[in-house]
C-alpha cells in the first residue's frame, strides 16, 4: 500500500517581515536570519497540527509530508540550500531518545533532544520527509527550518521559522 501524502504549505509574509526589521540591517544573513515566527501561516487541510498557531505537528505512521514554502507577495521562496536542506524537530516528551526517534524517521541525526531530518528529495523548492510504520499515537513535534529569498535589491536573504511550542496565540498588537 502506498503511504498517505500530506501537502503542507507555509506562507511567509516577506514584505511585512522585511519592513519590521528594516531598522536592523544585521538580520537576513545566514548567521542571523530574519526570525519569521510572527510572519507565517501553515496551510494544510489534512495533516494534523496542534494548537491555534499550528505550531506542533502530530505525525501519522507511514506517511509522506511534502512541505512547500511560498510568499504572500509572489516572491520566490525556497528552503535554504546553505543548510543542506534539513528540518529540525524537537520531540515534546519528557525523555526523547534515539530509540524513540528511530521509530519516527529512518536515520535521523540527533543533537541533544532535537533531531535533524534531511529531505528525501534533492529539491529546495519543497521538503519531503517520510515517517516509519512504528509511530506511537499522538507523537507531537515542534518543527523549525531555514528559508531563503532574494530581496528587491537582488541580495539573497535568510529567514528562520522556529515557532514557540506554546499553544496560545500571541497578544494583539
Amino acid at each position: 500500500m502506498k503511504p498517505t501524502v500530506y501537502q503542507v504549505q507555509v506562507r511567509v509574509f516577506l514584505k511585512e517581515l522585511q519592513k519590521f526589521y528594516e531598522d536592523n540591517s544585521d538580520y537576513g544573513t545566514l548567521q542571523k536570519p530574519y526570525p519569521a515566527n510572527s510572519f507565517f501561516e501553515v496551510i494544510c487541510p489534512k495533516a494534523k497540527f496542534w494548537g491555534p498557531l499550528k505550531n506542533i505537528l502530530i505525525l501519522d505512521s507511514d506517511c509522506t509530508y511534502q512541505w512547500s514554502i511560498v510568499s504572500k507577495d509572489g516572491i520566490p521562496v525556497t528552503f535554504s540550500s546553505a543548510d543542506d536542506s534539513f528540518m529540525e524537530f524537537e520531540m515534546l516528551s519528557k525523555d526523547p531518545s534515539p530509540q524513540k526517534w528511530g521509530k519516527i524517521f529512518e536515520n535521523p541525526t540527533m543533537d541533544k533532544d532535537k533531531v535533524k531530518v534531511k529531505s528525501t528529495k534533492k529539491d529546495n523548492d519543497f521538503f519531503e520527509l517520510d515517517t516509519t510504520l512504528n509511530i506511537e499515537p499522538s507523537v507531537r513535534l515542534k518543527y523549525s527550518f531555514l528559508f531563503e529569498f532574494t530581496d528587491d535589491s537582488g541580495d539573497v536573504k535568510y529567514g528562520s521559522i522556529d515557532p514557540d511550542g506554546s499553544t496560545t496565540p500571541p497578544p494583539e498588537p
